[in-house]
C-alpha cells in the first residue's frame, strides 16, 4: 500500500454523529421523570401495602384509593381528625353509594404505628410528585427552546 492511499482512507471515513447539545438533556430529562414515577408508584405500592396490613381493602370499593378524594380522606384520617366510621359520611361522589360496602373496607386494625408508616410515606409520594412537576417543567421549557 502506498503512503498516498492511506492518507486517502483516513480522509474518506464519514464522521461519527455528535447530537446536538439539547437532546442528550432531553434525554436525561425524561429517563429522570420515569425514574422519579417509578419511585412515586413504589411509594404509592407500599402506603397500600400498610393499608392491606391493616386489613383495610379500600381498593375494593374505589377505582383508586389514592386518588385525590382517597388521599383528602386518608390525610384527614391519618392525622386523626376523623373516625373511621365518620369516612362513610365525607366520600365523595360514587362512594357516597357505596356506603356500606367502603364502611366494610375501613374496618380494620389501623394503630398509631401504621398512621405513622403513611404520613411518612405520603409525604414521599407529595415530594415525588412535586420533582415530577419541575422535571416536566424543565422538560416543557427545554421542548419549547427547540
Amino acid at each position: 500500500m502506498a503512503p498516498f492511499e492511506s492518507a486517502t482512507r483516513a480522509h474518506s471515513r464519514k464522521q461519527s454523529f455528535i447530537p446536538p447539545g439539547w437532546q442528550p438533556e432531553l434525554r436525561d430529562l425524561t429517563r429522570l421523570g420515569l425514574r422519579l414515577k417509578q419511585e412515586a408508584a413504589r411509594a404509592t405500592d407500599r402506603i397500600l401495602k400498610v393499608l392491606e396490613d391493616a386489613q383495610i381493602q379500600s381498593d375494593c370499593v374505589t377505582s383508586d384509593p389514592l386518588g385525590l378524594p382517597g388521599r383528602l380522606l386518608l390525610d384527614r384520617w391519618v392525622k386523626g381528625e376523623i373516625a373511621p366510621a365518620e369516612l362513610t359520611d365525607l366520600a365523595p361522589g360514587n362512594l357516597k353509594k357505596k356506603k356500606a360496602q367502603f364502611g366494610q373496607a375501613l374496618a380494620g386494625n389501623f394503630t398509631e404505628h401504621r398512621r405513622f408508616q403513611i404520613r411518612l410515606l405520603g409525604k414521599v409520594v407529595r415530594e415525588y410528585a412535586d420533582k415530577i412537576c419541575r422535571s416536566r417543567a424543565a422538560d416543557r421549557g427545554l421542548r419549547g427552546a427547540l
